[in-house]
């Protein structure tokens, strides 16, 4: 039985096997690479606009606690509760509205007296009329009196076309007599600058409403501006959301929208639905290009196939029928007859998969052999960690004898000076919290820990009627109790694991301006953790009781040494960093 094989069924077969195997699939992958795509964008732009209304939201609710707070604290200030001003009330007045003003980028601030007196850095472009008591700020903080009050949009007196935002409190003397009114402007620069510096991926419209539902501040075409437009569109009524949609002013928006507690504001982000459409096409624009380029190729392909491998079918199978026809030995049956061409093919098929075989045998073998170098290995591995355990646990029971030895050396520094104990202790305290704001690691920590725990060991080879001793110290006394971080580091340099230590001690009365003892170092010369120690300790020293000064300073008061030796005597960065850190602590609940 001959078989003949028709062209035109073999281009068929192609084509129905091109079309499910190629074209199928990459719509399928075209599709879900657009939903990613575009789930992508929908999370992104969801996360874009929750950091923005939350940024807004953050900025907002400080610059209502800082402006309450510097409006309560200015009412203090003696020169703004007097009702009749002196030359030099007024220049304090200025002087401190100047000062804050130049100081903050989100406002000014203000102060109108009873009598219609204005102090404000804006004082020269004031009009010449210009009465305070009759400005909305200044009515709406008398009417409410002793609350801080955020007034509604007015216009700006020195120029009527702009809008201004004031926070304003009424100051009374001592007898509850008003004196006059606080107030600050807001200014919309600083708050531009902030949106512009975090969040200048938002390109939409922002609106912001105060709790009567009208509009305060917009930002429309990247600018910010104050208004006072009544009421808004009911779309925007309802509660809080990312992602709603609305028509406001006949376009179709996408809205996020979210409320400032404390200040009853309501900050709402527009984006224009075409601005996201055009968005979505500008991402998904690259994968209709390579679809595109795809499905050229395919045709280019397929009419490829057509050539190379279609058209030598085509002319086998003219030879096949041209064997059928002619009818002699060299036909093809199906008794096993087969051109030349299929032997050579069939032989090498089956040399393959000898050797294929072959390969698989020795692939067994070795797989065999890798299963015991597994088990070998995975017990050596069970081995080791046994070991490294056992080893973790050596580590730590040196390290708490390390630790027991230096404390017990403390111990007997604190027995041969009565009034430094617990000194030892409590300078660790303190260097620790500074190494860790100076970004110490653990084991770099537990080196100033030693080094703090041991700084006076040194004081073990002074005479301990010259440490008690309760009257001033004479030079030569004084010499002698100057040796003793000399002291301290050479008692310490025997001991090979407290080499660093020793020369953290020998250096932690070194003065950042070469001043200090025992080699006159200067700041680029003194060890860091010396210069840590150099702070905690003169702080314990001045806030202790000691034989010389029986009455130990306040933390305020030792603040103020601090920063008067800091550059001189102690390390400027370093002991901004530790005011920083003791001021922290002075305000956390007791």
């Amino acid at each position: 039985m001959i078989t003949i094989i028709n062209n035109k069924r073999i281009i068929t077969l192609v084509r129905i096997t091109i079309i499910p195997l190629v074209i199928i699939p990459l719509l399928i992958f075209s599709g879900y690479f657009t939903y990613l795509k575009i789930d992508d964008y929908n999370d992104s732009t969801d996360q874009l606009a929750q950091a923005t209304l939350n940024g807004l939201s953050s900025l907002f609710e400080n610059v209502n606690t800082s402006v309450t707070e510097v409006l309560l604290t200015y009412s203090e200030v003696e020169a703004f509760r007097k009702l009749e001003l002196t030359d030099k009330d007024r220049e304090a007045i200025r002087t401190l509205v100047y000062a804050y003003s130049e100081h903050s980028t989100l406002q000014d601030i203000a102060f109108g007296t009873v009598n219609g007196e204005m102090f404000t850095p804006n004082e020269p472009h004031l009009p010449a009329d210009y009465d305070p008591r009759f400005r909305p700020w200044y009515m709406e903080a008398s009417r409410l009196s002793g609350q801080v009050v955020l007034s509604p949009p007015y216009r700006d007196a020195r120029d009527p076309s702009n809008w201004t935002l004031s926070y304003a409190l009424q100051v009374t003397n001592d007898q509850g007599v008003p004196t006059g009114v606080l107030g600050t402007d807001l200014k919309l620069k600083g708050i531009e600058d902030y949106f512009n510096q975090y969040f200048s991926e938002f390109d939409g419209r922002i609106v912001v409403l105060d709790a009567n539902s009208n509009t305060i501040i917009e930002k429309e075409n990247g600018i910010f501006s104050l208004s006072n437009k009544k009421g808004i569109a009911f779309e925007f009524v309802g509660e809080d959301g990312i992602g709603l949609d609305v028509v406001y002013e006949s376009i179709n928006y996408r809205m996020d929208k979210a409320t400032v507690d404390s200040m009853d504001w309501c900050i709402v982000l527009l984006t224009p639905k075409d601005v996201i459409f055009n968005d979505i096409v500008n991402l998904l624009l690259p994968l209709l290009v390579v679809l595109l380029i795809v499905l050229i190729f395919i045709q280019w392909l397929f009419r490829l196939t057509r050539r190379t491998i279609i058209g030598p079918l085509e002319e086998f199978s003219q030879q096949i029928e041209a064997i059928s026809i002619d009818g002699d030995h060299e036909s093809i049956d199906f008794d096993g007859a087969i051109p030349k061409e299929f032997h050579v093919i069939q032989d090498t098929i089956n040399g393959m998969l000898k050797r294929i075989g072959h390969q698989t045998v020795v692939l067994q073998t070795q797989k065999e052999e890798i299963n015991g170098q597994y088990e070998e290995i995975n017990a050596l591995y069970e081995e080791t960690t046994a070991m490294n355990d056992s080893l973790n646990d050596l580590v730590n029971e040196l390290q708490e004898s390390y630790r027991a030895t230096i404390y017990a050396l403390s111990s007997a520094i604190e027995a041969n000076d009565a009034y430094t104990k617990g000194h030892c202790d409590r300078v660790k305290e303190f260097a620790i919290r500074l190494g860790e704001a100076w970004g110490l690691s653990e084991s770099e920590l537990i080196t100033l820990e030693y080094a703090a725990i041991l700084h006076d060991v040194g004081k073990v080879g002074i005479p301990s009627e010259i440490l008690n001793k309760p009257v001033k110290l004479t030079e030569e006394e004084y010499k002698v109790v100057q040796g003793h971080p000399a002291i301290g580091g050479q008692i310490l340099s025997e001991i090979p694991y407290l080499q660093l230590v020793a020369k953290i001690v020998e250096q932690h009365h070194e003065w950042a301006n070469g001043q200090g003892y025992p080699y006159g170092l200067k700041e680029n010369e003194i060890h860091d953790y010396a210069q840590i120690l150099c702070i905690t300790d003169a702080y314990d020293a001045m806030t202790s009781q000691r034989p010389y000064r029986k009455s130990a300073m306040t933390m305020d008061e030792a603040i103020d040494e601090l920063k008067a030796s800091s550059g001189t005597q102690f390390s400027q960065r370093k002991v901004e960093t530790f005011i920083e850190i003791l001021q922290n602590e002075k305000k956390l609940p007791e």
